[in-house]
């Protein structure tokens, strides 16, 4: 079993998917899935992620839901980890990015949940999500009223997510 399950939804992101899993297949820290869930691609994506050697990859096609939100419960019910991250399918990660998280909800486990500040990017500028330190811990209620949480940089118990 995998400490970590990655989940990957995905909706016709042939020309992005495998920049996205590289970056996970080159984290340093190595115990862990990748659950691919295709949202009802029609293009070639489940060519792309089937071509890899890697039996910690698992390819899953269902039908369109219009929303991401389906493929991502969907890899929840599968996931095997004990943890859970959400990557989306045009995002990559800092190398060091899961061994940190990892390290950290070892290191506190009174935590269900952890994030990370994400560095945004288009052809004019670069930008940080969140760009203000954010302590959901003691300010939850800021939380209510934006969420500022890059669902990419999230790293949860699968225990605390069954709550």
């Amino acid at each position: 079993m995998p400490e970590v399950s990655v989940i990957i939804p995905t909706y016709n992101r042939s020309d992005l998917i495998q920049k996205t899993i590289d970056s996970i297949l080159s984290q340093e820290f190595s115990d862990f899935e990748i659950i691919v869930i295709s949202n009802g691609s029609t293009d070639d994506t489940k060519n792309i992620v089937q071509s890899y050697n890697e039996q910690r990859i698992r390819f899953i096609h269902q039908a369109g839901s219009g929303s991401p939100a389906s493929p991502r419960n969907h890899g929840i019910r599968l996931a095997r980890g004990k943890y859970i991250a959400f990557c989306d399918d045009d995002d990559t990660w800092a190398p060091d990015k899961l061994k940190k998280q990892y390290e950290f909800m070892l290191n506190n486990p009174n935590y269900g949940a952890c994030f990370t500040k994400m560095t945004h990017f288009n052809e004019e500028e670069i930008w940080i999500n969140p760009d203000i330190e954010t302590n959901l811990f003691t300010n939850s209620s800021s939380l209510l009223k934006k969420n500022t949480v890059p669902l990419s940089s999230l790293f949860v118990k699968k225990d605390f997510l069954k709550e």
